[in-house]
């Protein structure tokens, strides 16, 4: 399998099979991925959003744990 480049105005990637051989007119995979659209960077609060996620998560694992260890 491997990525195609992203169809204009396509949300998603495209994938194809190379059981048949080449793709694309004959282009080798390795050039085919290195076609594909490189990866669109997240929005710039979305990294502390998911850390401080994180970190609550851990919290709340911590405090579980010590209420199973009570009972």
């Amino acid at each position: 399998v491997v990525r195609l480049p992203r169809a204009s105005g396509a949300r998603d990637a495209r994938y194809a099979h190379l059981l048949s051989g080449d793709i694309d007119g004959g282009l080798p995979p390795a050039d085919l991925a290195q076609a594909t659209a490189p990866p669109v960077a997240p929005p710039s609060g979305l990294a502390a959003r998911v850390e401080s996620l994180e970190t609550e998560v851990a919290d709340l694992k911590r405090e579980l744990a010590e209420i199973r260890s009570r009972l």
